[in-house]
């Protein structure tokens, strides 16, 4: 059994529900976590949002089978049935720390995502920004790290597109379960299946939680004479509850050409007397 006697000020409950003392410092270099202690336990009924009156076709349709349950959810075991829970210690590889010197150092692990975010404790973190695979039906080899290593990743899925995307909706399932009530998650897709992987997203989070499309146009890939130039990529912005946090962004101002101000602008000062205004998210329109 652990030890649960009350620990410290630099003590904190690290990642598992068996309720083990760690150092608010973390684990060291090559320190194992424990696996949390779960149970063969189905999954609880709140799991999943309830929008029954969103997804109920009219009833001058008829009868019309709307699939209101995400790709591959099971109603008793949820995403455990085809992904089971793997009770293997996680190995944490470092701490990083970067940017300001006051900032907590960072976690990193290593090691399969969805197993080590299923030992993590529920509404945890602030903020998901996540890169995954864009269902692109290609093999990568990239040079990686300082040795230059030759890595290859494939981005081809055994069941095509229903395979991929079960694959992400139950990591997904755990990223909702990670945050806090008042955090967001930013999942970067393209044009291969970003309008099947936002329907997947309101089924998990919900249709009302979405709160943007954010379109980053770039300038870099070719032309074809088959069909318009493909240069842009979309992040889906979902929030945990309706209580979410959002920073408005802001960008120093300048003057260009003698241009003044625009009265279309909100502009702010810092404690530095610096002046700023909040960014236009088309284009940069402080002068």
């Amino acid at each position: 059994m652990a030890d649960k006697k009350q620990g410290g000020l630099g003590d904190e409950l690290f990642g598992t529900s068996l309720g083990e003392l760690r150092n608010a410092t973390g684990p060291v270099k090559g320190e194992f976590v424990p696996p949390p202690d779960i149970s063969g336990t189905d999954e609880i009924a709140e799991a999943l949002p309830e929008q029954e009156e969103f997804w109920r076709a009219p009833v001058r349709f008829g009868s019309i089978p709307v699939e209101k349950e995400p790709l591959g959810w099971d109603r008793r075991r949820g995403f455990r049935k085809w992904y089971p829970q793997v009770m293997l210690p996680t190995q944490v590889v470092e701490r990083v720390s970067f940017g300001h010197p006051e900032l907590e150092p960072n976690r990193l692990f290593w090691g399969d995502n969805l197993h080590v975010m299923r030992q993590l404790p529920s509404e945890s973190i602030d903020l998901i920004y996540i890169d995954p695979p864009f269902f692109s039906g290609k093999q990568y080899n990239v040079i990686f790290g300082d040795q230059n290593e030759l890595c290859s990743f494939s981005d081809i899925w055994e069941g095509g597109l229903p395979g991929y995307i079960i694959w992400l909706n139950a990591r997904l399932y755990e990223m909702k379960r990670l945050l806090k009530k008042t955090g967001s998650i930013y999942v970067h897709c393209d044009w291969h299946a970003g309008h099947y992987v936002k329907q997947e997203m309101d089924k998990i989070f919900g249709y009302d939680k979405f709160r943007n499309e954010i379109v980053w146009s770039y300038k870099s890939g070719g032309v074809s004479k088959e069909y318009f130039a493909r240069k842009h990529d979309t992040l889906l912005l979902y929030s945990k509850t309706s209580t979410y946090c959002f920073n408005q962004q802001k960008e120093r101002t300048y003057k260009y050409h003698g241009i003044g101000k625009s009265s279309l602008q909100e502009y702010f000062k810092d404690e530095n007397g610096d002046e700023y205004c909040l960014v236009a998210q088309t284009e940069r329109s402080c002068q």
